[in-house]
């Protein structure tokens, strides 16, 4: 299901580039392994407790450029995104309150609950194996959005009366089961 007022917001919120940034934004960025092996994104909440961090980062996997365009797999990065909450004061304090680092695919997704006693965050988008030998030095572009967003209140019964007949019941957990059957037979 695609948000398209989230989606909206997210355009809207423009181009940010690494450093201080708002609760909404995106980046198109490169990272390069001799330069700058991370971009750090500073993101500040003013009451982190009940707010939820999502953040996406998509990059491209690499291709011969004629037919029959076979994978260059050689030439494949691997980028991994975190999230850090950051005390100013004392530095040792500051934790990975989350990460996403998969080896399979060019997608790294975040979505993580603040921690009410820090006001200060920051995503990293960092190449996963920076620390292999055996890494060939690449650069690598990606695109990241990023939004800090209200915790859903779970108890809210739209989020259980799939049907929209204003109960729930048994009828909507044929829907629910109506569309997991659909989603394998697709």
């Amino acid at each position: 299901m695609l948000n398209a007022v989230g989606a909206y917001k997210h355009l809207i919120a423009g181009l940010n580039k690494p450093g201080d940034v708002p609760t909404t934004g995106w980046d198109n960025n490169q990272l390069q392994e001799s330069k700058n092996p991370q971009n750090i994104y500073k993101i500040t909440l003013a009451e982190p407790a009940e707010k939820i961090l999502t953040a996406t980062v998509a990059w491209n996997r690499h291709y011969e450029s004629v037919y029959p365009f076979e994978p260059l797999p050689e030439k494949d990065a691997n980028l991994r995104l975190e999230l850090w909450a950051i005390d100013p004061i004392n530095p040792n304090k500051s934790y990975l309150l989350d990460y996403s680092d998969s080896s399979v695919d060019n997608v790294e997704h975040i979505y993580a609950q603040g921690d009410a006693n820090y006001t200060n965050y920051e995503l990293v988008v960092i190449f996963s194996n920076i620390d292999d030998a055996n890494q060939i030095p690449t650069a690598e572009r990606y695109g990241l959005a990023w939004n800090v967003s209200n915790k859903q209140d779970s108890d809210n019964i739209f989020w259980y009366d799939l049907n929209a007949d204003g109960i729930v019941n048994e009828s909507d957990f044929a829907v629910l089961l109506n569309n997991r059957l659909s989603s394998f037979k697709s």
